[in-house]
């Protein structure tokens, strides 16, 4: 009972549209960013080695802080 609640209210976020006959279901960006990233994203960094992310960690952090100023001046008000 508990699974087909939480089936029904996740297909909620398909829309649909057409006829009867013609049902097809849009996919929609919603879905993706509220049900299928995050397990995604907890998946490759529950896989990810300590490792290879301390040799790359020169790499990840110029990515986060040019990434974060150029979001700030584009973004940003």
């Amino acid at each position: 009972m508990k699974t087909n609640c939480v089936m029904h209210s996740k297909l909620n976020y398909f829309s649909v549209s057409g006829s009867d006959e013609d049902i097809i279901p849009q996919f929609e960006p919603k879905t993706f960013f509220l049900f299928l990233l995050p397990p995604i994203m907890l998946e490759s960094a529950y896989s990810l080695h300590d490792r290879a992310f301390a040799e790359n960690i020169g790499t990840v952090l110029l990515y986060a802080v040019v990434g974060t100023i150029i979001n700030c001046f584009t973004i940003g008000e």
